[in-house]
């Protein structure tokens, strides 16, 4: 945790000259600069600044792997249909799940094969319920974090770090049911 926090300060330490104390989206564009310029993009493309923030809680707290965790490209997806691998995959799935109903008579387990694109996920974040209310839990908590008496006297390097470990530490009372995009 703590090579973490350090790596997110290293992040955003040079990421604005200046800090409105109530600016969530600067600390939002901040913290997601020096990410894998993946992530600002997607960003862009999320609805409210809260869907964005809780978008970029989950990129910081995954920094250290989030290159390895990114979605496929649309040709990623393509090559992997029907590819050895896929194979073997569903014939794992398949005897996980003729286990598990030998195991538990009378109920089954449901497994989605299909590879949901960058666009899909974007679409499903932005169009998320359980999304919406978390983002606006976390909104709230962010807002009020970034106008504490501690931080508006903060200079803007270390506001910007101080909400990045905000965003770390941050334990949502409202869970999002879906992953964020990417």
């Amino acid at each position: 945790m703590i090579s973490r926090l350090l790596f997110i300060l290293a992040l955003v330490a040079f990421a604005l000259p200046a800090l409105s104390a109530n600016d969530v989206t600067s600390c939002v564009t901040a913290v997601v600069a020096r990410l894998d310029p993946r992530v600002s993009e997607v960003i862009n493309r999320l609805d409210g600044t809260g869907r964005q923030l809780l978008a970029a809680r989950s990129y910081v707290r995954s920094a250290d792997d989030l290159a390895d965790k990114w979605s496929w490209s649309q040709q990623q997806i393509d090559a992997y249909q029907g590819s050895h691998a896929q194979q073997q995959l569903d014939l794992e799935v398949n005897r996980v799940r003729v286990e598990f109903e030998f195991l538990n008579p009378g109920f089954t387990l449901h497994f989605n094969p299909d590879v949901r694109s960058l666009e899909v996920q974007i679409e499903n974040w932005n169009s998320n319920t359980s999304v919406a209310a978390a983002a606006e839990e976390l909104q709230v908590s962010a807002t009020t974090f970034l106008t504490s008496g501690a931080i508006a006297k903060a200079s803007a390097s270390d506001g910007c770090d101080s909400f990045a470990i905000f965003l770390v530490a941050y334990v949502p009372g409202t869970a999002a049911t879906i992953a964020a995009p990417g």
